[in-house]
């Protein structure tokens, strides 16, 4: 059974074992959403086989990463967690719309201000931070370090868009704050967490 669709992040998430009929009637539902689907995850095969249904409705995928391993933590982290890590504010939506352009441009290669407009992306980054799904560690008007909790269950969640400035990586501040993202998470998402390793 396809379990999830999160209308924050745009992204569909499936369990193992769906069968041919269940993928075509959450196809169909999908596809008569006003939302358009910006990612599907999920066991390689349930994804490429779903893929391959919803293909001919879609336009063209930017990537697909058909071998991107997931990590899991079902335990408390072994790295002492970043107590200056928070749920972001609304007050701090300007330092933090430039901090997640710039993740986003990392990872994919494009602006998603491109894609949308820039009141658009404005609006989704600020659902996010009123849905308490947005971590920042700010410092001095800066942003140290921030990350975002996307899909989630009451079983598993994932955390995505990590993000440290460049003059700061290598410091720790990714490892402390993912620290304490999971940490929250397990206590108030669910007791798994799961991030996309890019190799």
């Amino acid at each position: 059974e396809i379990v999830s669709r999160d209308w924050s992040s745009d992204v569909c998430s499936s369990d193992l074992n769906t069968s041919e009929k269940s993928q075509i009637q959450y196809a169909q539902y999908l596809l008569d959403q006003p939302k358009r689907i910006s990612s599907i995850v999920g066991n390689k095969e349930e994804v490429m086989s779903f893929w391959q249904i919803l293909k001919p409705f879609m336009p063209t995928p930017r990537e697909i990463r058909s071998t991107q391993p997931l990590l899991v933590i079902d335990d408390a982290p072994l790295v002492a967690p970043d107590n200056f890590v928070q749920p972001a504010l609304m007050r701090d939506l300007d330092l933090l719309i430039p901090a997640c352009v710039s993740m986003f441009t990392e990872e994919v290669g494009v602006s998603p201000v491109g894609e949308i407009s820039e009141k658009s992306y404005r609006n989704r980054v600020a659902d996010v931070i009123n849905q308490r799904k947005m971590f920042a560690r700010i410092e001095n008007n800066q942003v140290i370090f921030k990350v975002e909790i996307g899909v989630s269950t009451n079983k598993v969640c994932q955390i995505q868009g990590v993000w440290v400035p460049p003059h700061l990586r290598g410091r720790n501040f990714g490892k402390a704050g993912m620290a304490s993202v999971v940490n929250f998470a397990r206590q108030n998402f669910a007791p798994k967490e799961i991030g996309r390793a890019h190799v």
